[in-house]
């Protein structure tokens, strides 16, 4: 039901940065796949009032979701979502608050680009593997 009240522009899809020398810098996940984002363009105009098209303009967002602090919690993070990209949807369609789509819901940020940077290092967006 959700997936079908937004449109196909604003669902969120996944965007793989296929190593571009990366792992050699150890930006990559918790068991070693390539990290990524999720990313939907600005619809422009709803339809509602209350809603301009911002098309020039970014909501970026930052998944939270702890850290691992020795070998073993690491190792259990890389078997999830939390540890490796090999678990994400190819569409992240659940997005609420500040990164609705909903004009009536967030009327200051519903037609603006939407990111999601996903979480995947186990540090904070800070580690090294």
């Amino acid at each position: 039901a959700l997936k079908a009240a937004r449109s196909e522009k604003t669902v969120l899809r996944r965007h793989i940065m296929k190593d571009k020398g990366m792992a050699g810098m150890g930006a990559v996940c918790l068991d070693g796949s390539d990290a990524g984002f999720y990313w939907a363009p600005s619809p422009g105009k709803a339809g509602a009032d209350n809603c301009n098209a911002n098309a020039d303009n970014w909501e970026i967002s930052f998944l939270g979701g702890a850290w691992c602090f020795n070998e073993p919690g690491c190792e259990s993070r890389s078997l999830s979502y939390l540890g490796s990209s090999t678990f994400w949807t190819w569409e992240q369609i659940s997005m609420n608050g500040l990164m609705s789509d909903d004009c009536d819901l967030n009327p200051d940020f519903c037609n603006f680009n939407r990111v999601l940077l996903m979480y995947c290092d186990g540090f904070s967006f800070a580690g090294d593997r």
